[in-house]
């Protein structure tokens, strides 16, 4: 007897517009204006990268070019605690902001 199964694990930070267009698509939905809509939207982020691109290697042969990479890795709330007031107080959401420095190939925590 066997079995097959697989994890799926969703690609971080995923594109809403482009999960909406693909869920559509799926469903025969996506026609028209939103169709071409969607291909510009594709186009634009193409368009992006290859500017991301550009830009690096600048910075490669370039010292005073850095680019810098900021993503928002995680909320999380606090004060943290499972007894006491703390769990009953209402908590500020904190955000773990990270950057990437390409050239010097180092990693920040803004």
């Amino acid at each position: 007897m066997y079995f097959f199964f697989s994890l799926f694990i969703p690609k971080k930070d995923q594109c809403a517009k482009c999960k909406i267009a693909e869920r559509k698509e799926t469903l025969f939905l996506l026609k028209g204006p939103e169709e071409a809509e969607h291909l510009r939207h594709i186009i634009e982020k193409d368009i992006i990268r290859i500017e991301k691109e550009r830009d690096i290697e600048m910075a490669g042969r370039d010292r005073r070019v850095m680019v810098v990479e900021a993503d928002n890795m995680a909320n999380f709330l606090t004060p943290t605690s499972d007894v006491g007031i703390f769990y009953y107080m209402t908590k500020p959401c904190n955000s773990n902001l990270t950057g990437y420095i390409h050239h010097y190939h180092k990693g920040i925590i803004l």
